[in-house]
């Protein structure tokens, strides 16, 4: 069917949506049951009456055998069930003990005995473990590994390791920042990006757009299970390409059940690590605990939990190098000497204005420039001839989450649920008139999480669900008010706040730090999502769509009272230039300010076509059209260099340099990147069973997967000109005392027509025609169940990634003879190409769109689920994977290609490689007695590791 048949239908579905205001969720947080009803010597038994009923809250469902004898059940919540079968001329049939897990799409054949329905045929046996109906590479988290397995910080997400094929590399915090979680994760599966996973909490969207990584999941106690799903996933799921990770929250039942706990993890307790100096100082103390029960029996049920983490530890000792009194009385001999270098060879100092010498390493300290006193009074004074100061930053947190979860089964057609979650953070900063401290700043954090859904069964075969939910994440970063500001210290310059300094010496000591400014980042999303699932004959038809509306809002000092650093380019050493004021680099800026808005559109098709008994296809396909976030206000711009080579301006703003565009001239759009309304992923796959026993499968898939990109992503137009008019100085004349001689800050905000572009101003630009990121994903798998709790997997996993985004320098300086970093400016080239308008540029970060990943991995797995006490999950993964250069963090900002005319350049293994992975764990439970004194002294014991 062409595209423009099927827009329409599309559009009627997304606009619907739209109206609600809302982002992503799907009925995904279920399981389902397929399968056969057949009398003993094979023939189909159509018209059997169906019934399945979860043992805990008696909550039935019912259905009925079609002609071809198939039946199924859709979207049934997890936990355990009984089946029952009855069919004239047939004796009733029961089977028990069918577990079902989140994502479960397990097929249970029913084999009917001729006789009276008095006469009853029980059978207690789980579900099979094979998937021979799913193409999804899966792994369950059940909830005795969630609660036993011995997690540091009680923190779930680490579980996620556990299913096989997935890596937490040692870089995967350069996608995590203070404006996180700080329980948030990167985690590659499968090839696929480190912030490239789905999260799910019970089938409502629960990503932080901002990096794309997890919002933070319940503690332990309150978790059901979960599940991670990669290669193969079905058109149902979209968003991301990596993985989907589905957690499900735990439900009151028809029995009251709850649990009090506390976990304490004290040095004190422990051995002394034998490579460690001293003991491991941590205290933590986390405590809590849940209830659950019913509120009206079969129909009302309540779960509520909280957990309290307190956590203190002697903090780890830093070492910075000050200056000596020796240094500060110009004697910088010892501190420059042999003994004090790492290399083993003295250093002689040179005069950054003259290039000469200073003689016996002595600087005349008349001429230190009085900032860089000023500062050291708030630092201590090295005893140590080399400089060397030893100090430590307290580091205590506070957490505190709350869950409430409420079921209704309104009747045997309709049940509703509701769920709440807030998690609140602290870490408080730390200020004790030493400015060391402050490169630590304090964070409070609370994440919140709303989601609600009806599933309404308007007859056997014709199921609806529908979610609604809202997460919240609102970051405040702080430091304390009485930590000095460059003006106070002496220096000539406009400072937005009065109590924040940013600045480096390279190798010797830092204080403040650019991740630590004052700040607020407050991200809302909303969602809003249905799917209708729709079985006829051997079919199960699935439509959905879902519309994602997000906000991120940014009030960050950053650059606002500046940020010096000091690197030893001018006179050898870092500590010298610093006294000296000679900077290498200052960034000054107003206040950086973005509230960037961001929309996310699925919309999918599927068919699970049952071919024979034996062999399954799934075909569909998935409308996911590329919409390029933006600035509620149009910050941004566009550059072009052929623009500015022919003298191009724009119509905006009459100071702008040419080459640079805005919104409201011919061709720029709001998000300054154009969308694609075009872009459709198929999938398809298969599942086909062999022996026909169910214990066996062969399964194979491909598909298309787009990529959604951070919301934060082009955060950094807000601190460009003219609105936050950045602007990066090299070597400033002024130096440390007056380093923005000849600009005035701050400009006015919103900008007007004949708003003053500095020179040396630094932005960030994007491709016009900006393609959508997409991984190609394909695989075969093979299973087989040894005995009834025994599986075996082996999995090939392949994926090719595409249009993934790097950062380069759009405007780099080149090199030429007798090139220093003073010379940066007039080296660059746009400057080398028109000295009058270049001198307005400095850095221009370029989003490169043509970045391709290439993955294969195989992974072998080995699972005894829980039964004679124990059980277990190994999973080993081989896998390479190849990257034509380093993608982008959470935001286009500097570069992530070190050749900025050959990316190539930096082709090799991906910054998330890991070719051998192996992953282990065991639950065992001790046996329980029928003598109650054994019982309680030996009996129920558990062991997890």
């Amino acid at each position: 069917m062409s595209f423009k048949k099927i827009l329409p239908s599309v559009l009627v579905m997304v606009a619907l949506l739209n109206s609600a205001h809302a982002i992503y969720a799907q009925a995904v947080a279920n399981a389902e049951i397929h399968g056969i009803v057949q009398d003993v010597s094979g023939a189909v038994v159509p018209n059997a009456q169906i019934k399945a009923t979860q043992v805990e809250t008696g909550r039935v469902e019912t259905t009925v055998s079609s002609v071809d004898g198939l039946y199924s059940f859709l979207n049934l919540p997890v936990g355990e069930y009984k089946i029952e079968a009855t069919a004239p001329a047939f004796k009733s049939y029961a089977q028990s003990n069918i577990v079902l897990q989140v994502g479960n799409n397990v097929q249970i054949n029913i084999a009917l005995e001729v006789g009276s329905a008095s006469d009853h045929v029980e059978v207690s046996a789980d579900a099979v473990m094979v998937q021979t109906q799913d193409t999804a590479v899966s792994q369950v988290i059940d909830q005795r590994r969630i609660v036993d397995l011995p997690l540091n910080g009680r923190q779930a997400t680490d579980l996620i390791l556990l299913s096989g094929g997935a890596a937490q590399p040692p870089n995967s915090t350069r996608v995590i920042t203070t404006h996180d979680y700080p329980t948030a994760v990167g985690i590659a599966v499968a090839g696929g990006q480190i912030n490239g996973n789905n999260y799910l909490l019970d089938g409502g969207d629960h990503n932080d757009s901002h990096s794309n990584v997890n919002l933070p999941f319940p503690f332990p106690d309150a978790l059901q299970e979960f599940s991670v799903q990669t290669s193969g996933v079905s058109a149902r799921y979209g968003l991301h390409p990596g993985s989907v990770v589905n957690v499900v929250t735990k439900s009151g039942t028809n029995s009251f059940h709850g649990n009090l706990f506390e976990f304490v993890r004290n040095g004190d307790f422990n051995a002394r690590n034998f490579f460690a100096t001293a003991q491991d100082s941590l205290h933590r103390n986390q405590f809590g605990g849940t209830i659950g029960g019913p509120i009206r029996r079969n129909k009302i049920f309540l779960f509520s939990g909280f957990q309290a983490t307190r956590e203190r530890t002697a903090p780890p000792q830093q070492i910075a190098t000050l200056p000596t009194a020796a240094v500060l009385s110009g004697d910088f001999s010892t501190i420059e000497g042999a003994s004090c270098q790492s290399s083993g060879v003295a250093r002689q100092l040179v005069n950054p204005t003259t290039g000469a010498p200073y003689a016996k390493n002595f600087i005349d300290p008349t001429t230190f420039s009085v900032p860089s006193i000023a500062l050291l009074k708030s630092l201590p004074v090295a005893t140590n001839p080399c400089g060397l100061v030893t100090y430590a930053i307290p580091n205590p947190n506070n957490e505190n989450q709350y869950i409430g979860r409420a079921d209704w089964a309104q009747s045997q057609k309709n049940s509703i649920f509701g769920r709440y979650f807030i998690d609140d953070y602290s870490n408080p900063a730390v200020y004790n008139g030493n400015m060391l401290t402050t490169t630590r700043s304090g964070l409070v954090q609370r994440a919140q999480s709303v989601v609600i859904g009806d599933q309404y069964s308007i007859n056997s075969s014709l199921l609806n669900s529908l979610h609604f939910g809202f997460a919240r994440l609102a970051v405040h970063r702080a430091e304390p008010s009485t930590i000095p500001n460059p003006v106070s210290l002496g220096v000539n310059m406009y400072n937005a706040i009065p109590y924040f300094t940013d600045l480096a010496v390279t190798s010797h000591f830092s204080v403040g730090g650019g991740s630590n400014a004052p700040a607020s980042f407050i991200r809302n999303q909303w969602q809003v999502a249905d799917d209708l699932d729709w079985t006829k004959g051997r079919h199960h038809f699935s439509f959905g769509a879902e519309t994602i509306i997000g906000q991120m809002d940014e009030n960050n000092i950053q650059y606002a009272n500046g940020e010096f650093s000091f690197d030893g380019s001018r006179t050898g050493d870092a500590l010298a230039d610093f006294l000296l004021g000679s900077l290498h680099t200052v960034i000054d800026s107003n206040i950086a300010r973005v509230d960037l808005r961001q929309k996310y559109i699925g919309a999918y098709f599927e068919d699970g076509f049952q071919v024979t008994a034996r062999l399954n296809i799934h075909a569909g396909v998935r409308w996911e059209p590329s919409l390029p976030e933006h600035d509620a206000l149009a910050r941004g711009n566009h550059f072009s260099q052929a623009d500015f080579v022919a003298g191009n301006k724009t119509s905006i703003y009459n100071n702008a340099p040419p080459g640079l565009f805005f919104y409201g001239d011919k061709g720029i759009p709001k998000s300054y990147a154009n969308g694609n309304y075009h872009d459709f992923a198929p999938r398809i796959g298969f599942a086909f069973d062999p022996t026909g026993k169910g214990t066996e499968s062969i399964r194979g898939s491909y598909g298309i997967f787009f990529d959604q990109p951070e919301s934060f992503t082009i955060r950094d137009f807000g601190i460009s000109a003219p609105w936050g008019n950045a602007i990066t100085l090299t070597a400033p004349a002024g130096g440390f005392a007056n380093p923005v001689a000849g600009f005035t800050f701050p400009t006015p905000v919103p900008p007007t027509s004949t708003a003053i572009f500095p020179t040396q101003g630094t932005y960030i630009n994007m491709p016009l025609n900006l393609h959508h990121p997409y991984m190609q994903q394909y695989g075969l798998s093979l299973q087989q169940q040894a005995r009834s709790n025994w599986l075996f997997s082996l999995d090939y996993i392949g994926n090719r990634a595409t249009h993934m985004r790097s950062g380069r320098e759009q405007n780099p300086a080149v090199y030429v003879a007798g090139a220093t970093t003073a010379t940066t400016a007039t080296r660059r080239t746009l400057y080398r190409l028109n000295p009058v308008t270049g001198i307005y540029y400095s850095s221009i970060s370029y989003m490169d769109d043509g970045i391709n990943t290439f993955y294969n991995g195989l992974l072998a797995k080995v699972e005894h689920r829980f039964s004679n006490h124990f059980s277990l999950l190994s999973a080993y993964t081989w896998s390479h994977c190849l990257q034509d250069a380093e993608t982008l963090g959470n935001r286009l900002s500097g570069s992530n290609e070190s050749n900025p005319y050959n990316k190539l350049a930096d082709f090799g293994p991906c910054d998330y490689d890991l070719r051998h992975n192996w992953n282990n764990s065991v639950v065992v439970e001790g046996p329980k007695f029928a003598n109650r004194l054994a019982d309680l002294s030996a009996g129920g014991w558990r062991r997890s590791w």
